[in-house]
């Protein structure tokens, strides 16, 4: 009998193969291919085949080629999944995030409507309650009056200077220390007609433009100083100026809500053609 050599590579590896007769199932690597990406197998005793299935594919050509076909499978079921998932996500909205945002811009109507309805209602009130007289009591606009060049004193133009950007207590303070101070001068019946304004215009007060209301403390120290302003200008050089105390002396029996007073001083306006002639006409046409 012919002897065989046993060194020949063609009989080892039939040797190999005769010697290697284990091949794991698809179900075992399907176990396999869970094990891998972190999925323990309901059969614990699996794990012990782990590196025996290891080392037949690294030596078994057909069985790592089933393997990464089974595992490009899973690969694709596994990311098919995930997409599906992130879709459902994205699809669904979270109940919990989407009813603020309603409701948040359902409520910022609704209050934004509330609100108009009583700016509304607040602005009806305001000319339903607010006397006929407040209505037409403001001053409105005196800058032409404090830009006047009526007195050179340094405490009458320092009110000036204050009246022009509203500090009336200042302006106020200015007026009296220059009254105090210059008695007897023949223009100092202009800082009586000065001070006598700017206790009325910052006497009035209202809420957000409206509901007007009048000091009357402040009113009746303006009246005091106008009338003063009356008596001294008495030297006939400056009567224009004593029709314009007329006007707002007038102004003045408005915020005391007296109409008939104010008429009698809006009337002497109109009858000697002072300065503030078109106002005191529209004020006696709508009052009388």
């Amino acid at each position: 009998m012919e002897n065989f050599d046993y060194n020949d590579d063609k009989i080892k590896k039939i040797t190999n193969i005769i010697k290697d007769s284990y091949h794991p199932s698809g179900e075992e690597l399907g176990n396999y291919i869970l094990y891998k990406n972190g999925i323990d197998p309901e059969d614990q005793s699996f794990i012990r085949l782990v590196p025996k299935i290891e080392l037949h594919l690294r030596k078994c050509s057909p069985c790592r080629k089933l393997f990464m076909e089974l595992n490009d499978e899973y690969a694709s079921l596994d990311n098919f999944l995930i997409e599906e998932k992130s879709k459902r996500i994205v699809k669904t909205p979270d109940p919990v995030l989407a009813l603020p945002k309603f409701y948040f811009f359902r409520y910022s109507a609704v209050t934004l409507i509330a609100v108009f309805m009583i700016v509304l209602a607040s602005f009806s009130v305001s000319r339903i309650f607010t006397p006929l007289s407040y209505k037409y009591a403001d001053l409105e606009n005196q800058t032409d009056l404090y830009q006047t060049r009526g007195r050179i004193t340094y405490d009458f133009q320092k009110s000036l200077m204050a009246l022009e950007i509203k500090d009336y207590e200042n302006a106020v303070k200015f007026l009296n220390e220059d009254i105090m101070n210059n008695r007897g001068e023949e223009t100092i019946f202009y800082s009586y007609y000065l001070l006598g304004v700017t206790y009325l215009e910052s006497a009035k007060s209202e809420i957000l433009g409206l509901f007007p209301s009048y000091d009357k403390i402040k009113v009746h120290n303006g009246v005091a100083a106008l009338n003063k302003a009356l008596e001294l200008n008495n030297s006939g050089r400056f009567r224009n100026i004593n029709f314009d105390i007329y006007f707002f002396l007038g102004k003045a029996e408005l915020m005391l809500n007296n109409k008939k007073g104010a008429s009698e001083y809006f009337y002497k306006v109109l009858k000697e053609k002072g300065s503030h002639i078109n106002e005191a006409r529209n004020i006696l046409s709508a009052i009388d």
